[in-house]
Formats: structure tokens, C-alpha cells, sequence
């Protein structure tokens, strides 16, 4: 390759062909948008499914029987903690706490390991991990030009992957679950991983000379094509740190320490037998981020660890986008920067809650991340409001905010502002003696209206007779009687009860059994009653995948 000659991804010629401007991008030629515009392509994903080119990451194979011990010492989660077939979000960390790169690990089997990381930093990584690759039985492999990487995000994404992939060829139904499958009889990885804040994510990675059939044929079954552009707002959008902007090196020059990103709680593994690159350095960030959080850190800013932390902020009553580099203020005091910013679109909904649907239309408003004294936390009782200025004085007020956006699903929801939270209608003495007759009242009216008007389908909420409403007023229906069999004791022993005052109580439990016994016909009956929630996972869990 000529000096100073961009690559090029494998989809190149048909991000080329179909219209896209072109743009360098971390070494690389990559499309910034297509003919829609950035706009579209944002709402394209976030209201049906985006279609990502993202092969100019970096993708290494790490194999061998040393495999997992060499990624304990060199990435900053757990690797042991993955089964076949998951995967996890991770930092390669430098001595110091700060990051050599983020990236994703994907266990595609016992010792067969897949790392992805940031496209600029695809060389250094390579070679950082190689430096401190001293484990035996450990071989790496640089896989980025023989297999090519495509990302399908949206509300969309399964109905159209599934017209390619039986739905028994999916990974499970849950975040970081991976398979490898065969389409049209080439092995594809599939991952449920994103980059986009989406609840509904695939991350595909076919191999090179199969990349632009596939991506064609998601094209074709209606996944819009979204450049850099449209990638950088909805991770921004979903408050995703980006290499060189939230972690790396600050507008000061001094190293972003991991944790001032709180995404770290999900990436830094709570400390075990195995060491790693940066341990200690991290504890104390991870123990000082959990009193902060907590609001327990009285240490002046000056002497903390972490100063400052990456937090969302977003802007309202005006237009002008928030930029990188920004300062910001409070009460005139300078106390940060913005690390990312923008104008992101988002969707007018049709109707209320959760079924409520996106329309047509959209509005802008700017956003952003910004590193701020870690002493300003989002508040619930009251708005913080920052003052952002720009390379030329302008100022604009910003607000401090708990997230840009809500991954519900199947439609993720904008923050649209501060609403200070309602205060109930307080009791005082003077009404107190007239509320309380009226209330009886209305939850007697109510009562009747439930229980003789109604059919509940909820057999927990079926109205039950006087003799089962006493037998609950009674008092062992509100005593707890957890017990449990400790086989330290031996098979005979009776269960070991962690309450007192429940001697009535055991003893119908067993009266019961034995009743329970003789009616079914059987010999094992456990009568304690669990939540509905837990009796649906058991059976989910067990039965979802066929």
C-alpha cells in the first residue's frame, strides 16, 4: 500500500456506487452518509433497522489452551466468566487506569476467543497486546481482512434477519448471545451486540469474500444503509463512549481515567486471584465512582482520583449544536468540557406509554457528553444548568440530564426536558378525621366493584370466600417461615428455620403435604408459593428456545 493511501473496507465499491460521500476516517475511507442525509438515517434506525459497515474495526483471533489467561492479564473484565457463545464489553487499561483502547471480546468456543477493537487504534492495540503477550499456548491471529463486520440495529433488524436465518439459528433472545451459523453455506457469526443504543442489535461477521452478497440482501429486505455520521449521533445519543473523545486523552492533554465513564462498572471486573494491567489503579477509581455515586465522597476535588466524570447534558430553547471542546461553566466557574456533541433528530409519537408508535415527523435538539467535576450529579428535585461556551465566546445554558435516551422497546425514548417530580396531596391533622371515613368508603366501593362486578383473570385476583378472606386475616398470613435443608445435617434432619413464632405454621405446612400427597397420588409436594414473574422465567428459560 502507497504511503499516505486510505483503505478501503470490502463494501467500499458499493458504498461508492449507491452515492455516499466518501470521507477519511481513523486511516480509512469510509462513507459519512448516503443520499438521505444523516438525519434520516438516524431516525431510520431508531424507527426500523440501520445497516452499518463496520469492517474497518480491528478483529483478532486468540486461540490455544492459554487463551483465557492471557485475556485475564490484558482486558479488564472477566473472559472466565463467558461461556461459548457470549460475549462482553471490556478495556484494554495501560498501568496507570487510563485506556489503551475499549473493546468487545466474543467467546466463540472453549479456547477460541474473537477481540474487536477501535479502527484507529487497530496497529497500536495489535501491538500492545503482542508486548505483553508472555503466556504459553496462546496464538494470535489478525483476522481483519478475512472477515469482514456488518451491523444490523433496530426495531426492525430480527424480522428482516430472520428472512435470512431461521429463527433457531438466532443466538438466544438476549444481549451479548452469539452463534455461529451457515447462510448460503458460509459459516457467519452472529452477535447480538450494537453500537447504537438499540434493545434490538445484531453484529455480523461473514467472511470477506461473502460481505457485499450479504449486506446486499439486507439492503434488499429494507435495512437502510447509515454512514459514520448517523453512527456517531446515535452512540452519542445513547451515551456510548468514543475512543479519542471520552476515553484517551482530555482537552487538557491528561489521561481520561476508565471510570470517569460509568459504563466502567460493566467492564472492570471486581477484583480475584488473577492479576491484570492497571488492578490497582482501577480499584481505587471503581471504590471512589461508588462513593460518588452514592453521594459518601466529602474528598476535595483537587485530590480525587477522579475529578471529573463523562456525564449527558443536552440543550433546550435553542439550536445551535454542542461541539467538542466546548467549555463548560457553572455559575461562572469553569468545571469541564464537552468531550462529544450534536443536533440528533428523534420521532413525534402517536399515542401514550408503551404502545404509543412514531410518526413521520421529527424534531432536533443538541446533545452531548461532557467531562465535568465529578462534585455535580443529576438531580431529581432540581435541574442543574450549565453555561456552554464556544470557541468564540457564545454561551448557551445546558441542562444536566440522567440520560439522552431510554432503550425501551421496541421504540427508544428521548429525554425531552426536566419535570420536577409531583407531590402527593399531604394529610394534615385538621382533615385527617374527615379523609379517613371517606377512604374506607372508596376502597369499600372499590372492593365491591372487583369482586362482585368483575371476572379477574389473574387467579391471584379472583375473589375468594368468607371462610379462605378469614383464614387470610389470620395471623400467619402475614409471618414469614423461610426454611431450608442444610445437608450438612444429614438427610433426616427437619429444615432449618430462619424465623421464630413459626412453630402453628410448620406444623399445617406438613398437615398440608400430607393432604396434598394423598389427593395427587404422589410422593414429593412442596407448598410454598412463589411470584408469578419467577414461575414465567422458569419456564421461559426453559422452553424459549424451541
Amino acid at each position: 500500500m502507497a504511503e499516505n493511501t486510505l483503505r478501503e473496507t470490502i463494501l467500499h465499491g458499493w458504498h461508492v456506487h449507491h452515492g455516499a460521500k466518501m470521507v477519511e476516517f481513523g486511516g480509512w475511507d469510509m462513507p459519512v452518509q448516503y443520499k438521505t442525509g444523516i438525519i434520516q438515517e438516524h431516525l431510520a434506525t431508531r424507527r426500523q433497522a440501520g445497516l452499518f459497515d463496520v469492517s474497518h474495526m480491528g478483529r483478532f483471533r486468540i486461540t490455544g489452551r492459554g487463551a483465557e489467561g492471557f485475556l485475564l492479564h490484558v482486558l479488564t473484565n472477566n473472559a472466565r466468566t463467558l461461556k461459548p457463545g457470549e460475549a462482553q464489553y471490556t478495556f484494554i487499561a495501560n498501568e496507570h487506569g487510563g485506556a489503551v483502547d475499549d473493546a468487545y471480546l466474543y467467546r466463540l468456543d472453549a479456547d477460541d476467543f474473537l477481540l474487536v477493537v477501535n479502527a484507529a487504534n487497530r496497529d497500536k492495540d495489535w501491538s500492545w497486546l503482542m508486548q505483553h503477550n508472555s503466556h504459553d499456548g496462546v496464538e494470535m491471529t489478525n483476522v481483519s481482512e478475512e472477515l469482514a463486520m456488518i451491523s444490523l440495529q433496530g426495531p426492525n433488524a430480527s424480522s428482516i434477519l430472520e428472512q435470512v436465518v431461521s429463527k433457531e439459528d438466532l443466538p438466544e433472545n438476549k444481549r451479548n448471545c452469539l452463534v455461529t451459523t451457515k447462510i448460503k453455506g458460509k459459516a457467519v457469526v452472529i452477535a447480538r451486540t450494537g453500537y447504537t443504543g438499540e434493545a434490538v442489535c445484531f453484529e455480523l461477521f461473514p467472511p470477506q469474500a461473502y460481505a457485499v452478497e450479504l449486506w446486499q440482501i439486507l439492503a434488499d429486505l429494507g435495512a437502510v444503509p447509515v454512514g459514520l455520521g448517523a453512527r456517531d449521533s446515535l452512540r452519542l445519543e445513547a451515551g456510548l463512549p468514543l475512543y479519542g473523545h471520552e476515553l484517551g486523552l482530555d482537552p487538557e492533554n491528561s489521561e481520561i481515567p476508565i471510570f470517569a465513564n460509568a459504563i466502567a462498572s460493566f467492564a472492570v471486573r471486581v477484583p480475584d486471584q488473577s492479576d491484570y494491567i492497571g488492578k490497582s489503579e482501577l480499584e481505587k477509581q471503581r471504590q471512589e465512582f461508588i462513593h460518588i455515586r452514592r453521594g459518601e465522597l466529602s474528598t476535595p476535588l483537587a485530590k480525587r482520583t477522579l475529578k471529573r466524570l463523562v456525564q449527558p447534558i443536552a440543550v433546550f430553547g435553542a439550536r445551535k449544536p454542542l461541539r467538542a471542546g466546548f467549555k463548560v461553566y457553572l455559575n461562572d466557574q469553569h468545571v469541564g468540557y464537552v468531550t462529544s456533541g450534536t443536533s440528533v433528530p428523534y420521532s413525534r409519537f402517536y399515542g401514550h406509554g408503551i404502545t404509543a408508535t412514531p410518526s413521520d415527523e421529527h424534531d432536533l435538539r443538541p446533545i452531548g457528553l461532557a467531562l465535568i467535576d465529578s462534585t455535580l450529579r443529576y438531580r431529581t428535585d432540581r435541574p442543574i444548568v450549565l453555561q456552554v461556551t464556544d470557541g468564540r465566546g457564545v454561551a448557551f445554558e445546558s441542562e444536566l440530564v440522567e440520560k439522552n435516551l431510554w432503550p425501551a422497546a421496541p421504540f427508544t425514548r428521548p429525554y425531552t426536558g426536566f419535570r420536577a417530580p409531583g407531590q402527593a396531596q399531604r394529610l394534615g391533622r385538621d382533615n385527617l378525621s374527615t379523609r379517613a371515613p371517606s377512604l374506607l368508603k372508596e376502597a369499600d366501593t372499590n372492593t365491591h366493584w372487583r369482586q362482585q362486578e368483575c371476572i379477574n383473570l389473574i387467579p391471584s385476583e379472583q375473589p375468594t370466600s368468607s371462610y379462605v378472606n378469614k383464614l387470610c386475616m389470620s395471623d400467619p398470613s402475614a409471618r414469614y417461615n423461610e426454611h431450608n435443608r442444610l445437608k450438612a445435617l444429614g438427610p433426616d434432619a427437619p429444615d432449618v428455620r430462619y424465623y421464630k413464632g413459626t412453630a402453628f405454621i410448620m406444623e399445617k405446612e406438613e398437615e398440608l403435604k400430607a393432604a396434598l400427597r394423598v389427593f395427587f397420588n404422589c410422593s414429593q409436594v412442596e407448598p410454598r408459593v412463589i411470584s408469578g414473574q419467577l414461575a414465567n422465567d422458569t419456564v421461559y428459560d426453559a422452553f424459549k428456545q424451541f
